[in-house]
């Protein structure tokens, strides 16, 4: 099950091992801050619960060795040749990869990585096409007023049913190809707002 709802105070009940609240904010701040009563969405429960038993099993010296190697991994390509080199025979040894991918390639993911929303809106201001998403809302607005006039149709379905299903169907929202927003200059500004950008760094 893909839906599991819970209050943080709830998921601190059920998964002690961890202080919910404080990391979920330190993670979130200074954007973000949540309180005990936020409702979240535990996707996997069992993952929670089996990684809680690993953390309480595992010694806090491995432990933060991995987050260190997590730290560093995640700069190798900032630094040397010689720890690139390393990286590269690991990614050999682990996942067959036999040489480093193309600088352009690694700037390029680098930049998707950091910026994806700046990322996208360029890359759907040259490759989508805005006619084409106008056409196909249009079809799904076509198809969902079918479908409600169909439910008020039926002779078969009782009222309270039809009612329900007309509830369910009025929810149904449509995200076709991009959101609006990605061709917003005013809303990609001041979404990055605070992004600060040195050229000769």
């Amino acid at each position: 099950m893909l839906y599991n709802v819970m209050t943080i105070a709830e998921i601190q009940e059920r998964f002690s091992g961890i202080q919910w609240l404080e990391y979920l904010n330190s993670i979130l701040h200074p954007h973000v801050h949540v309180n005990s009563s936020e409702a979240v969405n535990v996707v996997s429960p069992r993952y929670i619960s089996s990684l809680i038993d690993l953390l309480s099993r595992t010694p806090k010296r491995v432990q933060a060795n991995y987050a260190m190697w997590r730290v560093i991994k995640s700069q190798i390509s900032y630094l040397t040749e010689g720890m690139i080199q390393h990286q590269l025979n690991f990614h050999r040894t682990l996942f067959g990869v036999s040489e480093r991918p193309s600088r352009w390639k690694e700037c390029v993911e680098e930049v998707s990585s950091e910026l994806p929303i700046l990322t996208s809106a360029l890359y759907v201001r040259k490759y989508f096409d805005n006619d084409a998403k106008s056409a196909a809302h249009e079809m799904v607005t076509y198809i969902k007023e079918s479908f409600h006039n169909i439910l008020l149709s039926l002779d078969w379905m009782d009222e309270q049913t039809r009612k329900s299903a007309l509830d369910k169907a009025a929810l149904l929202e449509s995200h076709i190809g991009y959101p609006d927003e990605l061709l917003d200059d005013e809303i990609l500004g001041k979404y990055h707002e605070t992004l600060k950008v040195d050229p000769d760094e």
